[in-house]
This record gives C-alpha cells, sequence and structure tokens, in this order.
C-alpha cells in the first residue's frame, strides 16, 4: 500500500496541466507495471467519477497511486509540484530537493 502527497507550488486552474483522478478505481488492485499502466482515457471510464484536481499553490492533494489518474498536459499554465510517497514499512530513501523547488516550496506555504 502506498500513499502519494503532490502539493502544488504553483496555481494550476481547472483548464491547466491538472491531474484528474478516476475516484473508487483504488478499490481494485491493478497489477501496474510502470507508472504510465495507471494512466486513462476518459473513453475508458464513467466521466462522472473523474475528480480534476487543482488549486492554488499551496495545495496539498493526497491520493492512492493504485487508482487510475493522468496528467492534463497542454500549452497553458504549467503545473510545478512538489511529490513524495508515503509506503508502510517498505524503503527509506532521503529527501533530496533542487534547491530551487526548496526554495519554492518555503515560499508557496
Amino acid at each position: 500500500k502506498m500513499v502519494k502527497i503532490m502539493i502544488l507550488l504553483t496555481d494550476v486552474p481547472a483548464y491547466g496541466q491538472r491531474m484528474d483522478y478516476a475516484v473508487g478505481t483504488h478499490r481494485t488492485w491493478h497489477e501496474f507495471h510502470t507508472q504510465l499502466d495507471t494512466t486513462f482515457e476518459e473513453k475508458d471510464i464513467d466521466a462522472s467519477t473523474v475528480m480534476p484536481c487543482c488549486g492554488r499553490a499551496g495545495t496539498v492533494i493526497v491520493f492512492d497511486p493504485n487508482g487510475l489518474h493522468t496528467g492534463t498536459r497542454n500549452d497553458t499554465v504549467r503545473r510545478d509540484q512538489y511529490t513524495f510517497n508515503y509506503t508502510a514499512g517498505h524503503g527509506i530513501f532521503p529527501l533530496r530537493l533542487h534547491p530551487e523547488a526548496q526554495r519554492r516550496a518555503h515560499a508557496a506555504v
């Protein structure tokens, strides 16, 4: 089991490069081999379950990465984020941030 936490470092409007999450899809165990396997297209799922994840800088989004989710890449406002994973009892890695990302994270709080 894993929880992914995303902190938006820039404002992400609904029309921007947000993440969409298919609510409830985390309840089924998926055999994902790569991160690309977690993506979906709207034609593949019930559109009423899709939750757009957008907000102002500093917004915290917590989700189960086993659920289907996808980024909306476009030529509008870019999305800067800080993302980390929490796993219960699995590998522990030191947190290393690029100095610029660290500065932005502190400025967003």
